[in-house]
């Protein structure tokens, strides 16, 4: 297994007093993995991660993008390549000196290469207390989309065996 990746940020000041300066970030890169069984099994992934934060009054705001495309090589009949897109919206502000509130709105898009795109919208909401600077109480609702892959297969179970004939 290898990860390598490339990235760049910048900061670019705005000219307005409500919003502060926007900063951003993109990272470009590729994985790899490969189960060590008779049918040399491996997941490919080329990835574009970036993001945008700014300040709009007592609010910070942040944007996000992630794409990844992944290419298979296994003995599963149909499966060719898969596309994973996410874009997130989150926010933080105050609502009092030690209780603050994180709010996101996430979209999750997949496409595989035999089926149509399918998707989920999903939003958080969390509320932070802070007793003291080291010590919070929150409480929230943040549900994901977990991503299967070749990876996580065979973390969840070693054993696997990818050579045994799958009828679909």
């Amino acid at each position: 297994a290898f990860d390598l990746s490339l990235g760049i940020g910048s900061r670019y000041a705005l000219p307005y007093r409500t919003l502060s300066g926007l900063d951003y970030t993109a990272t470009f890169g590729m994985n790899n993995f490969s189960a060590k069984d008779f049918g040399s099994s491996s997941e490919n992934d080329l990835y574009l991660n970036s993001s945008a934060t700014t300040r709009f009054f007592d609010i910070s705001l942040r944007g996000q993008v992630e794409y990844r495309s992944t290419s298979y090589t296994m003995n599963i009949p149909s499966l060719q390549s898969g596309q994973w897109f996410i874009l997130k919206a989150d926010g933080l502000t105050s609502l009092m000196p030690s209780l603050q509130l994180v709010f996101a709105l996430q979209q999750f898009l997949y496409r595989g290469s035999t089926g149509p795109t399918s998707g989920r919208l999903y939003p958080q909401i969390e509320f932070r207390y802070y007793l003291t600077e080291g010590a919070v109480i929150y409480a929230g609702f943040e549900p994901t989309v977990e991503r299967n892959t070749l990876a996580s297969i065979i973390k969840q179970n070693r054993y696997i065996d990818f050579n045994a004939l799958v009828i679909p």
